[in-house]
């Protein structure tokens, strides 16, 4: 029997946070919420189960996505991440890749690019610092293979 990947979505907008955890429920997804970055970090030291993945936004009161995303791989290595932002520009990107994130998303692209992306990010495994070869980031139009 094959066991669902868990993600939490992060979002402080409930709407998109709503909206991406009943999409990807529908895909068969376990799927938690939080709605900034310290809930976040709460629920992965709370947790009684091991997330394969969060989806973060970016600017959130609290914590942002990339302190989050930092925080997580430095004691969660293994959690792939993907953050979202309404404005993913060069260095954001940068940042997050330097960090371990898979890809960095606009904030209002298509679900089937979502689905994409994150099906290849389960499938590809993660180096155990940023830097080191591996399969860290997903190569998408906006996130392009850094040389």
């Amino acid at each position: 029997m094959v066991t669902a990947s868990r993600i939490l979505v992060v979002d402080d907008s409930e709407e998109i946070r709503d909206f991406l955890a009943d999409a990807l429920a529908k895909q068969g997804y376990e799927v938690q919420i939080a709605a900034n970055g310290q809930r976040a970090w709460e629920l992965l030291q709370q947790s009684r189960f091991s997330y394969d993945l969060v989806i973060s936004d970016v600017r959130m009161p609290a914590m942002g996505g990339i302190e989050l995303l930092g925080r997580i791989k430095e004691d969660y290595p293994s959690i792939k991440v993907i953050l979202m932002s309404g404005d993913p520009d060069p260095d954001l990107q940068e940042r997050a890749w330097l960090l371990g994130a898979c890809a960095v998303l606009p904030k209002l692209c298509d679900l089937e690019r979502i689905h994409e992306t994150l099906r290849l990010a389960l499938a590809t495994s993660a180096p155990s610092h940023p830097g080191e070869s591996g399969t860290a980031a997903v190569p998408t139009p906006a996130n392009p293979p850094v040389p």
